[in-house]
C-alpha cells in the first residue's frame, strides 16, 4: 500500500513538473514570436495615428499593447489603488524595477505616462519613432551633461501636464528587493513641482529577471499604486531624505498584502 502511495506522489510531482516546463516553453515562445511582432505592428499603427492627429488612439493602443504583452505569457495584471490617481493630474511616477516587464506594467497602470529610459532604445528603427510619439524621455547615463538635460526635459513634461515615469533604482534588481535609489528623480521632483506617485510591481521578477532568456509565469502580477506623496512635503526634505522616504514607501508597498480576488 505504501509503495502505491509513493508511486502516486511521484507521478503527481512529475505531472506538475511537466506542466510547469510546458508553461515556461509556451510563454517564452509566445513572447518572442508574437510579442515582437505585436510591438512592431502596434508601433507602426501608433506612428500613423500620430501623423493624422489621432492622439486618443495612441493612448488606447499603448494601454492595450501593455495588457496584451502579459496575456501572451499567460498572466494578467491585477491593479490596486488606482483610485489614488486624480483625473487630469500630472505626477512623477516612481516604481521599483525588477524586470523589462515593469515597463508595460507602468504604462498600463498610468495611461499616457511618458517613461524615462536608456537612450539606445531610440536608435531601434521604427521603435525609436514610436517612443517619440509617446513622449519617451531618453537618458544617456554616460554623460553628465546629457543626463541633466534629460532630467530637465522630464521636469518640463510634468509642468506641461504629462506624468513622467522613472525607475529610480537605475537598473533592474538582481535580488527582487528594492535597491538604493539614484538621485536623478529628486531633480525632476523639485524642478517639476509635482506630487510623486509611488508604484509597486510584484511578480515580474519571477516572470523574467535580469539576465534570463525565458519567461516563467509562476506568480501573479500585482501593480499597487500608493497614495501620492505631496510635493510640498517632500520639497522641505534634503535630497537624501527624499530618497530614503521614497525607497521606504516602495518597499512597504512591495511587501504589503494584496487582495487576491
Amino acid at each position: 500500500m505504501a509503495s502505491h502511495t509513493a508511486y502516486g506522489f511521484v507521478a503527481r510531482r512529475f505531472a506538475l513538473g511537466a506542466s510547469s516546463v510546458s508553461r515556461i516553453a509556451l510563454a517564452t515562445l509566445s513572447s518572442y514570436l508574437l510579442g515582437y511582432f505585436l510591438t512592431g505592428f502596434g508601433s507602426m499603427l501608433s506612428i500613423i495615428a500620430s501623423l493624422v492627429g489621432w492622439e486618443a488612439f495612441v493612448r488606447v493602443a499603448t494601454v492595450a499593447w501593455a495588457h496584451t504583452i502579459f496575456l501572451l505569457v499567460g498572466r494578467r495584471l491585477h491593479f490596486h489603488g488606482r483610485d489614488h490617481i486624480a483625473p487630469g493630474a500630472a505626477y512623477l511616477v516612481v516604481s521599483n524595477h525588477a524586470s523589462l516587464y515593469d515597463i508595460p506594467a507602468v504604462m498600463a497602470a498610468v495611461p499616457g505616462v511618458a517613461l524615462m529610459g536608456r537612450d539606445y532604445l531610440m536608435r531601434i528603427p521604427g521603435f525609436g519613432r514610436f517612443l517619440r510619439v509617446i513622449r519617451y524621455v531618453p537618458i544617456d547615463p554616460t554623460s553628465a551633461r546629457k543626463a541633466r538635460e534629460a532630467l530637465d526635459l522630464a521636469a518640463q513634461r510634468v509642468r506641461e501636464g504629462t506624468s513622467v515615469g522613472i525607475f529610480a533604482e537605475g537598473t533592474r534588481t538582481e535580488t527582487g528587493e528594492v535597491q538604493a535609489l539614484k538621485r536623478g528623480f529628486v531633480h525632476v521632483l523639485r524642478a517639476g513641482r509635482c506630487d510623486l506617485l509611488p508604484v509597486s510591481i510584484r511578480g515580474t521578477f519571477a516572470l523574467k529577471p535580469k539576465g534570463s532568456l525565458v519567461m516563467n509565469p509562476r506568480e501573479r502580477i500585482d501593480v499597487t499604486i500608493g497614495a501620492p506623496l505631496a510635493h510640498e512635503r517632500l520639497a522641505r526634505l534634503s535630497d537624501a531624505e527624499i530618497m530614503d522616504v521614497v525607497r521606504a514607501t516602495l518597499r512597504d508597498l512591495n511587501r504589503s498584502p494584496v487582495d487576491e480576488a
